[in-house]
């Protein structure tokens, strides 16, 4: 209570928000895909060695998610690989993909990429030519819509109705269930260390949980839905986003609150760059701001999307960034 007091009182410092004072990024090379066949993407992962890209739309006019492999390495689009994956033994809400990984080593025809959609998650073998050979099926009642994965190994996976699982890939079994919040899951962290995970939640709130006995050891609020949540690579900052139009700065051991940055809409996303200088969010106002950790203050902005902001992702060695709409775009940016 007292952490929520201070913060009140602290939001006194935030920072303005007019973008009519931000430039956005000039003569910086982008690559821009449409995809007016499928419904907007909401999701974007990267493979470790910045190589592939994967994302996923909802459901298409034949009732199948249409998740997209693409080579983005030297940013050069000359692979494209899609795969459909149809669901004929259960109803068409559960072909929609909610979530998606890759896995750690992503460099043969042995490794796999997990989605998460209506009960459960599913395990596919990553291929070059042909359709996707489905590997394993993990059950999970409702929507699985966040996925973490830890060492290649452990699983954390969330749904539509606030709980997660911790699965051991590499043993095949179920570590532990935690019913862990009221609403939605909207975001999974795993620490470096693997001994806890994050979670953010539509409850408005985010929570630390200690993997060993699932213990929960602190939880911060915002003051409406939590919509996105991404962790600095020296574990420094842990960064929340929410429909309250604030971005907090949290210490992800302790839960201590270190600064609220205000924005002027709805965020729907956020994502730490990997080299923990600059934290990218976008929302409703269409745009992609990019701002800096150690002020706070804005630095610039991405505005060539005309829909609201849905996912962002960095590419693990923070050469490009990734964004999507509901104008149904993914901009990919090289960042200088």
């Amino acid at each position: 209570m007292r952490k929520l007091i201070s913060c009140i009182f602290i939001l006194v410092l935030w920072f303005g928000c007019d973008d009519s004072l931000i430039n956005p990024l000039a003569d910086t090379p982008q690559k821009t895909i449409v995809d007016n066949t499928h419904n907007p993407t909401d999701w974007i992962s990267f493979s470790p060695d910045g190589n592939y890209m994967i994302t996923a739309s909802p459901d298409d006019e034949n009732f199948y998610s249409n998740i997209i492999v693409r080579n983005v390495s030297n940013f050069k689009f000359d692979t494209t690989i899609k795969y459909q994956i149809p669901d004929t033994f259960i109803t068409i809400q559960s072909t929609k993909v909610y979530s998606g990984i890759l896995t750690e080593d992503f460099k043969t025809t042995e490794k796999y990429f997990i989605v998460g959609c209506y009960g459960g998650l599913k395990i596919y073998e990553f291929r070059t030519t042909g359709t996707a050979k489905l590997f394993e099926s993990i059950s999970m009642s409702g929507n699985v819509i966040q996925l973490a994965l830890y060492n290649d190994s452990l699983l954390v996976y969330g749904n539509n109705i606030g709980a997660i699982k911790i699965w051991d890939l590499k043993n095949n079994r179920l570590v532990r269930s935690i019913t862990a919040h009221t609403g939605a899951i909207s975001g999974i962290l795993i620490t470096q260390n693997g001994k806890t995970i994050i979670t953010s939640s539509f409850d408005n709130s985010l929570t630390i949980w200690r993997v060993s006995d699932g213990k929960a050891l602190h939880t911060m609020y915002h003051d409406n839905s939590v919509t996105g949540i991404s962790i600095s690579p020296d574990e420094k900052y842990l960064v929340s986003v929410s429909l309250d139009k604030n971005i907090h700065l949290w210490n992800p051991i302790s839960g201590d609150w270190y600064r609220t940055i205000k924005d002027n809409d709805w965020i729907n996303a956020v994502a730490f760059s990997p080299d923990k200088s600059t934290i990218a969010t976008g929302g409703d106002d269409n745009i992609v701001k990019l701002w800096d950790v150690s002020t706070g203050k804005k630095i610039t902005a991405i505005n060539n999307h005309s829909g609201r902001i849905l996912a962002l992702a960095y590419s693990k060695d923070g050469k490009y960034l990734a964004s999507s709409a509901a104008d149904k775009k993914i901009i990919i940016t090289e960042m200088k």
